[in-house]
């Protein structure tokens, strides 16, 4: 009966020590990795809404001033 207990432990200690060393590296993988993903993905879609806006303007500005009143 002492075997079996001990076993026990052994079978729960061992993968739960995988398990969590194993989550704990991804939520650390996330954790350092995730800004600086979410920042170049920021600046790539606030620079292509910038550039729309330039395209935009210059297409008001060249009707405005195209010398036709």
């Amino acid at each position: 009966m002492r075997r079996s207990g001990l076993f026990k432990k052994i079978f729960l200690s061992i993968p739960s020590r995988y398990f969590s060393t194993l989550v704990i590296c991804l939520h650390l993988a996330i954790y350092f990795l995730f800004p600086s993903t979410y920042l170049s993905h920021r600046q790539e879609s606030i620079g292509q809404k910038a550039t729309e806006i330039a395209q935009s303007l210059q297409g008001k500005g060249q009707s405005r001033y195209s010398g036709s009143p």
